[in-house]
């Protein structure tokens, strides 16, 4: 329902739902909103033991100019982190 997990308070959204009776079988519809926290919380999570910190705003940048595709934001931060570190945080291989 809050699509979170874990013990780090830190990566759970901003308001929890709690809900008042559970009913067997029932499914949730989350919000846009809610959709939208669940992939600024696995963009965080994806980065949470690297040397470069990443604020949620910073996550939500990535995520916007990837249409919130998770898969493609988390590629171009590493990217990006490997280009300004000079690491290779990046999967794939250079061109030359």
């Amino acid at each position: 329902m809050n699509c979170f997990s874990g013990s780090n308070l830190a990566l759970a959204p901003h308001r929890l739902i709690i809900p008042v009776k559970c009913i067997r079988g029932a499914t949730v519809q989350q919000s846009p909103q809610q959709v939208k926290e669940s992939q600024i919380n696995s963009f965080l999570h994806a980065f949470r033991s690297r040397r470069s910190s990443v604020g949620r705003k910073e996550a939500s940048a990535y995520l916007e100019m990837c249409d919130w595709v998770l898969d493609e934001a988390i590629q171009d931060a590493k990217d990006d982190f490997g280009w300004e570190d000079g690491d290779s945080y990046s999967d794939t291989k250079p061109l030359l």
